[in-house]
């Protein structure tokens, strides 16, 4: 009789770093239900974020339930398209929902059932909601605008879809928005092989992820917000608590230029802006400029194209800067690998700088195979 292999030290400490990070990955899902998040968004600081990767592993340890998956742009090909550097796939589960294009999924190893056309269109073709009647990789494609995944998130939970999971890969934090997501993922690439560098853009992430949500106080006193693009002006106390008169509603250029500080109904009275719009450093810097305590409130953390000192700047001048609705981040993946055998990162040193920074999990995304992790 054949005795049984003993496995090797190296091979224990491998499958103890496997169920490791398969317990980081299931405490980020394990948060998620408790917030009731349903849609869970996955973005990057930077391009090779490790953001593929991450998806996949959440993928995998997601709950035993219907999950359905899209992508705001190309994901799950096999090679960078500028690069030519290898890609992960994104192997599905049986039974995931996907939006994509049909045709850019011919060499997918998943086997689909096309269930209906969304008449969304792109370069590639027409997106369709499919479902994988296989485990196995699919590619994301075709889908490019906030408004088309909003139609998607509809459709998904329509068809039974417990969970959702958007890739963020076009725009870097565009799934930001409370209305497309209500939970976050934030995966930190590697910077020039700079820790210092790789920490900071992490740190301005975090800063516009982190952005406080409008008190409940003020929120009840404003008028509905989420549908207006343009700007929003409102006669405040001076402590920024109480709105006594009509909104102000100005055309939505005003973001962009100082018609607003032109405009003569606007008067110093008005300390209370929604920006349904771009926020830029000269728009925030024209704000702070007046004369009383300001608060800017913000549609999500997408809308911020201001600078991190121009932020800091505003708090520091004694005025608010809010968000509408906030999207709680549930965790952190790090990859201190860069293409092409660039400087590696050292990886505790990333890990303990990223944990001193936030209160979620963090985990390296390089290091969770998802194929390890995948149980059926």
């Amino acid at each position: 009789m054949r005795s049984r292999a003993t496995p090797n030290r190296r091979d224990v400490f491998v499958a103890r770093d496997v169920f490791a990070k398969r317990d980081v990955i299931t405490e980020i899902w394990a948060r998620a239900e408790a917030l009731g998040v349903r849609a869970l968004a996955v973005v990057g600081t930077n391009k090779h974020a490790g953001k593929t990767t991450l998806l996949g592993a959440l993928l995998q340890c997601a709950p035993r339930a219907s999950l359905a998956l899209v992508s705001i742009g190309v994901d799950g090909e096999r090679a960078d398209v500028i690069l030519g550097t290898p890609k992960p796939q994104i192997v599905c589960r049986q039974g995931t929902w996907v939006a994509t294009v049909i045709t850019a999924n011919a060499d997918s190893s998943a086997a689909m059932a096309w269930h209906a056309p969304t008449s969304i269109t792109s370069p590639l073709g027409e997106v369709w909601i499919g479902q994988t009647r296989t485990p196995g990789s699919v590619v994301l494609a075709g889908v490019r605008q906030k408004e088309q995944l909003l139609a998607l998130k509809t459709q998904f939970f329509a068809r039974g879809a417990a969970y959702m999971l958007i890739d963020g890969a076009l725009s870097r934090m565009a799934a930001v928005d409370s209305e497309l997501a209500d939970g976050v993922v934030l995966a930190v690439g590697n910077v020039r092989g700079s820790l210092q560098e790789t920490v900071a853009v992490a740190k301005s992430a975090l800063l516009r992820l982190r952005l406080s949500e409008l008190e409940p106080e003020l929120a009840r006193q404003l008028p509905e917000l989420a549908s207006v693009n343009g700007l929003v002006a409102l006669p405040c106390d001076r402590d920024g608590e109480t709105v006594w008169g009509d909104p102000l509603f100005l055309p939505e250029g005003s973001l962009l230029t100082d018609d607003f500080a032109r405009d003569g109904r606007v008067t110093d009275a008005h300390s209370v802006f929604y920006c349904g719009g771009a926020v830029t450093d000269a728009w925030l810097a024209r704000v702070a400029a007046q004369r009383r305590p300001q608060v800017v409130i913000v549609r999500s953390a997408a809308h911020l194209f201001c600078s991190d000192e121009t932020m800091r700047q505003f708090a520091r001048g004694g005025h608010r800067l809010r968000v509408l609705k906030s999207v709680p981040l549930l965790g952190v993946a790090v990859n201190p690998m860069t293409p092409r055998g660039g400087q590696r990162l050292e990886r505790g040193a990333l890990m303990r700088a990223l944990k001193a920074e936030v209160n979620v999990p963090v985990v390296d995304a390089m290091e969770v195979d998802a194929g390890a992790l995948y149980d059926g």
